[in-house]
């Protein structure tokens, strides 16, 4: 611990902390509006998952997985977002996307499923369950992914908060 508090490390965070007010007071750009900022991102994001999610039908694993990363991103900005536009106008679009990152997490479990098989090995009973558990998970993610069609279009018929 002494070493760590008398290295170049500590010394830099103190240094950090001393200027940071300076750094407040002279910062232009934090001046602007978080609700500009705060637009400006999620918009981008939006459009993102918007030039995804009209391909919905054609999206390939791959791009299920980068749909399913570009929810997620939306989402935490907008929970993070969301007091800055008051809680109740981001609330509905906060739990579409909920619903829909929903589809999409189940999807990339179900396509990393196979790789249990890589952990069961040689071992006939656990290469067994595996397969039993890919293949039942696999039927299941027929039935799901005809959810997301719907949960894409409610979502879009939601009201952007920002």
């Amino acid at each position: 611990m002494r070493r760590e508090l008398t290295g170049p490390a500590w010394t830099k965070f103190q240094l950090y902390l001393a200027l940071w007010p300076r750094t407040l007071e002279e910062n232009r750009a934090l001046d602007r509006s978080v609700k500009k900022h705060a637009r400006t991102m999620l918009a981008k994001t939006w459009r993102k998952a918007r030039k995804l999610g009209d391909r919905l039908a054609s999206l390939n694993p791959e791009e299920r997985h980068a749909m399913r990363k570009t929810l997620k991103r939306l989402r935490y900005q907008a929970e993070f977002f969301a007091p800055a536009f008051g809680r109740q106008n981001a609330h509905a679009f906060v739990k579409q996307l909920e619903t829909l990152q929903d589809v999409f997490g189940y999807l990339n479990d179900v396509n990393m499923a196979p790789r249990l098989y890589a952990l069961a090995g040689a071992a006939t009973e656990p290469a067994r369950a595996a397969g039993y558990i890919v293949g039942r998970h696999e039927a299941e993610a027929r039935h799901v992914w005809a959810a997301a069609k719907p949960a894409w279009k409610s979502l879009k018929r939601t009201e952007e908060f920002w």
